[in-house]
């Protein structure tokens, strides 16, 4: 059974700043060294943007990279308030 996520093309650079915006280089890459696709970056993203619950009741959880991409943009998140001050 081939799953929706196989179907999804490899994410690049590119598609790490079109979906989830401009990111520190490093992050990018942490991001990057994850092997997503293009589907993994969206459903960080969903979920990251508050639609996870909505993707949960839809029947979709989060593979295991969207789970690990999201976390890594949370702790980026977290990180920023205290680098502003």
């Amino acid at each position: 059974m081939t799953t929706s996520t196989s179907k999804s093309p490899p994410a690049t650079a590119e598609h790490v700043r079109k979906i989830l915006g401009e990111l520190d280089a490093d992050v990018t890459a942490e991001i990057l060294a994850l092997h997503p696709t293009v589907r993994d970056l969206e459903e960080a993203a969903a979920a990251l943007e508050g639609d996870g619950e909505a993707l949960r009741k839809g029947g979709v959880t989060l593979t295991k990279v969207a789970a690990d991409i999201a976390d890594i943009l949370a702790a980026e998140e977290e990180e920023e308030p205290r680098q502003a001050r």
